[in-house]
């Protein structure tokens, strides 16, 4: 059986209704007026056209209601379409604030190892001009070295019977280079030993001139 709509329903009581008004309103015959069944017929008809009235009004509500709640899920569609827009947006907006800080920091990362890498140049030049500056320490002479007093069998007070060479210090030597010099000589003479045979403290530093003994091991 087709299903009957709201609209349809209340189509055809309206126009039920309307046929049992016309009937209602009319005369009735002479012959209907003195019978009583017609009248029991006239009030049953009164009767179904009030039934019918009363579906109708409540057909009327319930399309007015199906009408408003038609309006608010409208209503509701559109705001949530209105919500999804705007947070459609929120998110392209936060991929963008993502892109731009991505390269932010890419630039910085790059600018880093750019100064980073000038630093390094800065160093190595400071370095490669100090090696320039710094003069290389004397080596010894190339011919045997003259053995001091104490080597010839002479008396030496301050030295004792310790053989060795004597030198004299010249600009841009330390007591390291001095000892290194002379252990290329097959002279196996160290800082400490220079210290000791020579009196000098621990921290205490050579100046140019000054004669120094160098043990022989």
């Amino acid at each position: 059986m087709p299903r009957i709509g709201p609209l349809s329903l209340l189509y055809s009581t309206g126009l039920l209704c309307g046929l049992l008004l016309l009937s209602l309103s009319a005369p009735l015959p002479a012959r209907a007026q003195s019978d009583p069944g017609a009248r029991e017929d006239e009030k049953a008809a009164r009767q179904k056209l009030l039934r019918a009235s009363d579906q109708i009004d409540s057909l009327q509500a319930a399309l007015d209601s199906h009408t408003t709640q038609i309006a608010d899920m409208k209503m509701t569609i559109g705001q949530q379409k209105a919500d999804l827009d705007a947070l459609r947006s929120q998110l392209a907006t936060l991929k963008d604030e993502n892109t731009a800080l991505r390269a932010a920091l890419a630039k910085l990362d790059a600018a880093r190892a750019d100064e980073r890498k000038t630093l390094l140049d800065e160093v190595g030049k400071i370095v490669a001009e100090n090696s320039k500056r710094a003069p290389a320490p004397t080596p010894p002479p190339s011919a045997p070295p003259k053995e001091s007093a104490a080597a010839s069998g002479e008396k030496a007070p301050d030295k004792g019977a310790e053989t060795g060479f004597d030198y004299v210090v010249v600009k841009g030597d330390t007591l390291h280079a001095i000892a290194v010099a002379y252990q290329g000589n097959d002279v196996h003479v160290t800082v400490a030993d220079l210290r000791k045979a020579n009196g000098l403290g621990k921290d205490e530093a050579i100046h140019v001139g000054q004669k120094l003994f160098i043990p022989k091991k």
